[in-house]
């Protein structure tokens, strides 16, 4: 019932675009974007942008993402909704849908169970046989510095957002474990928080765009009342290092670094269940390095 509203709410939205706003067809564009990462990943990802202006202002407007991605064990579609009407706030709603399957003997698991037998971690593969959903909205509060100072030297955007989502994996109930994407396996049913803080800074130079980008995390389900596991209740943080080179009119190269912070277990190491690890309490959590990545950013 609750995904009926959120997915009757989004059509009332974009149908409000189409009625009190104009298309602007000089303003839509499509990207293509190849990512390759280390430790070995790969993202392969199409997106499609449309914006609506409200009569006579170039400020004001309805902006909607289609994105399609290709990953190593994943495909994943999302919908995204940007509503700038209100000076330094926009307002953005996301919903995404993906699925995966799993290489076993390489130990990669774009879609996988987490299961605790005998506390003890055991991943069940899975093949297409189970959806991710999330769904999420909130605020973004912006300052641009180009819109107080007219030069292409003023380019300095401050960014500051703040949302809600909901992520699932269908069909699973709210106590399961699951992978996604090949990551940690600690996921679960349930809300969670997303703070981002970003500051970016564009240049008529080759080295076109610096951004800087920290990103907050906090659950907002309970952790299983059986857990020895504390880390649900922890904020987690992650670190972007990103700089954009203008290769062509139509073509972007990015570089990448990402640093994320992980809880530090006494039983880190052994094949113990996430709800079983015990986190060391002289050091709680730690900043880790997770990965790098380029990319290659063709406008069509």
């Amino acid at each position: 019932m609750k995904l009926k509203k959120i997915c009757l709410i989004i059509l009332i939205l974009i149908n409000c675009s189409y009625t009190f706003g104009n298309t602007d067809l000089n303003k839509t564009k499509t990207e293509i974007e190849a990512e390759l990462n280390y430790p070995l990943n790969f993202n392969l990802s199409i997106s499609h942008f449309l914006r609506f202006y409200k009569d006579n202002s170039n400020s004001k407007y309805t902006e909607l993402e289609f994105k399609a991605s290709l990953k190593p064990a994943n495909i994943l579609g999302s919908f995204n909704l940007k509503l700038a009407y209100i000076p330094f706030v926009n307002f953005i709603a996301n919903t995404t849908l993906g699925t995966g399957w799993a290489y076993p003997a390489l130990g990669f698991y774009g879609l996988a169970e987490n299961k605790n037998v005998n506390s003890l971690q055991v991943i069940n593969p899975l093949y297409f046989s189970k959806f991710l959903l999330k769904v999420q909205g909130g605020i973004e509060l912006y300052f641009d510095l180009n819109s107080q100072i007219k030069s292409e030297w003023a380019n300095l955007l401050l960014k500051n957002s703040h949302t809600i989502n909901y992520r699932a994996l269908i069909p699973s109930k709210n106590t399961d474990f699951w992978f996604f994407d090949n990551d940690d396996g600690e996921n679960r049913n349930g809300a969670r928080y997303t703070g981002t803080y970003s500051i970016e800074y564009n240049m008529p130079l080759y080295l076109n765009t610096i951004r800087i980008e920290l990103i907050s995390y906090k659950n907002l389900y309970k952790p299983l009342p059986f857990t020895k596991n504390k880390a649900e209740q922890l904020w987690t943080f992650e670190l972007k290092n990103e700089l954009f080179f203008k290769a062509s009119e139509k073509t972007r190269i990015k570089l990448q670094a990402v640093w994320k912070t992980a809880p530090i277990y006494y039983n880190y190491k052994d094949e113990a269940h996430f709800t079983q690890k015990i986190i060391n309490s002289k050091k709680k959590i730690g900043m880790f390095f997770e990965a790098v990545a380029i990319s290659l950013i063709f406008k069509l």
